[in-house]
């Protein structure tokens, strides 16, 4: 104070806040966990209201920082949240807990379920067979932590190795069947524990080939210019694009083509000279297709071929192919057997320079004698 010459003093008056050293720390509930969403001030660190000598209501509040949501640890520092002394509002700066110790507060990784695939409780998900190695996509994959479905967005990337096995034993998704995937998660996510996942299973069924499909990747290879030879012939398959490296059993089968183009009920073997329809049918565990219709036309055209075998019987006693002189002409046997011709021969002609008498045997490709309308011989 100042003494001044009327009398009156002067000064300062300074009033320091009241200084809190402790307060009465509230731990939350229960432990806490990532749920994705940020904790409420409810489920955090809370501070017991006071009431001072002079009735003034002190509460309080934490600090942490910002939200508290993604797992780790936290500082909680208190702040006074108001003070009233019954019905009037007093300063909070009337109150310092700068002098109040810190509280940490922990947050834990949560851990994953798979859920399942694209949908909760879907648990298998299924491709098509292609020829190639398969793997599902991750992305598909559905988690679950609390109450709270996994969002990429919201929750941060996952760090996922997917592996997979058929009866325990580890392969590759290539052939058709059924998967068992065994889901990884790392610790680059650190909202999650790291953890092996399963019950999820990918299933490749075998490729049924439409008949577009077929035609984009397997050939119907039909030999042309083929005569009828008395065994059977055919044509093959090749397989193209999707299909080129693989190894896939087929059946073809054969049906005569009337002349008008009916086809018959029945298959039959191509010895015979005919048109025949081609039909395929592939049914393996990768690949299935059964032609509805012709695949092409096979055509064995007749033959039309007689092959002449002379020979002379032999005389008794005369020894090996030797007959005695006769004093006339020699008449030598011929077999003349002919291949490919349908129905009756008309006329089979022969020349020979000799002019000698031949008698035939016709034969057919069985061996049957043929009857002939007409025999000349010159």
């Amino acid at each position: 104070l100042t003494a001044t010459t009327s009398g009156v003093t002067s000064g300062v008056l300074t009033v320091t806040p009241h200084q809190f050293d402790s307060v009465e720390w509230i731990d939350p509930a229960a432990a806490l966990t990532y749920q994705g969403e940020a904790f409420s001030p409810e489920e955090l660190h809370t501070i017991a209201a006071q009431t001072m000598p002079n009735g003034d209501e002190v509460t309080f509040s934490v600090n942490y920082g910002g939200e508290v949501r993604s797992a780790g640890i936290y500082t909680a520092v208190a702040k006074v949240a108001s003070v009233k002394n019954g019905e009037e509002n007093v300063a909070a700066g009337n109150y310092d807990v700068s002098h109040v110790a810190t509280r940490s507060l922990t947050v834990g990784r949560a851990s994953l379920t798979l859920a399942g695939v694209d949908n909760a409780g879907t648990m298998s998900v299924e491709s098509v067979y292609n020829a190639s190695a398969q793997a599902l996509d991750p992305s598909r994959l559905v988690f679950t932590f609390g109450d709270a479905t996994y969002d990429a967005d919201r929750d941060g990337a996952l760090g996922l190795t997917l592996s997979y096995a058929q009866g325990g034993v580890s392969a590759t998704p290539e052939h058709a069947g059924s998967y068992d995937v065994t889901v990884v998660l790392s610790s680059s996510n650190a909202n999650f524990t790291p953890a092996s996942l399963s019950g999820v299973a990918f299933v490749i069924t075998r490729w049924e080939l439409t008949a577009e499909e077929f035609k984009e990747n397997v050939s119907v290879n039909i030999p042309e210019n083929l005569k009828y030879t008395s065994s059977a012939q055919g044509a093959t398959l090749s397989f193209t694009n999707k299909l080129a490296d693989e190894n896939i059993a087929y059946i073809l089968k054969y049906y005569v083509l009337g002349e008008e183009g009916a086809m018959a009920t029945d298959p039959s073997e191509p010895v015979n000279a005919a048109s025949y329809a081609v039909k395929v049918t592939i049914d393996t565990a990768d690949v299935y297709y059964v032609s509805a219709g012709s695949e092409g036309t096979l055509v064995i055209a007749p033959n039309d071929s007689i092959d002449l075998n002379g020979y002379v019987t032999a005389d008794a006693g005369a020894g090996e192919n030797a007959k005695y002189y006769t004093g006339g002409p020699l008449y030598p046997n011929v077999e003349a057997t002919i291949s490919g011709l349908r129905g009756e021969a008309a006329e089979i002609i022969v020349t020979d320079n000799s002019a000698f008498a031949f008698t035939f045997f016709v034969k057919d490709e069985n061996g049957e004698e043929m009857s002939f309308a007409k025999t000349t011989v010159k």
